[in-house]
């Protein structure tokens, strides 16, 4: 799975909120990370912070917590199953 961060140059609070939340779980499931700055050339329709997985848009413009995160990660992993 590929999660795809449209961050903030510098990151604000969501931005940074975001970031630390993909990280506490990077290590718990097996998914790759990829970081889109606004400086980088991006679809102009995206709102900053967003949250991408697999091509498919998550979160956008939103404060996201670490269980949001979790339980979205959990519906796309193959064998996986979310209670939530």
């Amino acid at each position: 799975m590929l999660i795809k961060l449209y961050l903030n140059d510098p990151p604000g609070r969501k931005c940074s909120n975001i970031d630390a939340a993909v990280k506490s779980l990077k290590g718990k499931y097996a998914f790759e990370v990829e970081t889109v700055t606004k400086n980088a050339v991006v679809n102009p329709s995206v709102k900053f912070p967003s949250v991408e997985m697999d091509g498919e848009p998550v979160f956008e413009g939103v404060d996201v917590s670490v269980e949001e995160l979790e339980r979205e990660i959990l519906k796309r992993l193959p064998g996986k199953r979310c209670s939530h």
